[in-house]
């Protein structure tokens, strides 16, 4: 699968079942590594392929449909090192932003989206 890999190629792996986290794959020296907005670490980080899966599958999502070249995105991820992490700038914005696309996050659309038909049910009730 290596084989098929190259610096800009979006990465995601599932979190706990649900949300998807995707980054960007990237050479570090002879190795492949991940930069992605860690919840965790607070800021976009770089990542061993080992540290970014935690022995989930790595898939390749359709999702993200870059408009510019794959290692213009690498280079774009390389220069967001260090920025910091909100529920309102995450690892599904980053890469989006990165591969030249507006900045979104659909799992956060889906929160908003649900919330909001809580709220919608609650109001009816009364």
């Amino acid at each position: 699968m290596m084989s098929n890999w190259y610096e800009g190629l979006i990465v995601e792996v599932q979190k706990l079942g649900v949300i998807d986290h995707p980054g960007v794959l990237v050479r570090n020296g002879p190795d492949w590594d991940v930069i992605h907005n860690s919840p965790i670490a607070g800021e976009v980080i770089m990542s061993s392929i080992e540290d970014f899966t935690v022995n989930r599958k790595l898939s390749f999502p359709s999702r993200y449909r870059p408009e510019i070249n794959p290692a213009v995105i690498a280079q774009n991820a390389r220069l967001k090192l260090g920025k910091p992490w909100t529920p309102f700038y995450n690892c599904q914005h980053f890469v989006s932003e990165v591969a030249g696309l507006k900045p979104s996050s659909h799992d956060l659309k889906l929160i908003f989206f649900f919330m909001g038909l809580g709220v919608l049910s609650l109001a009816l009730r009364r």
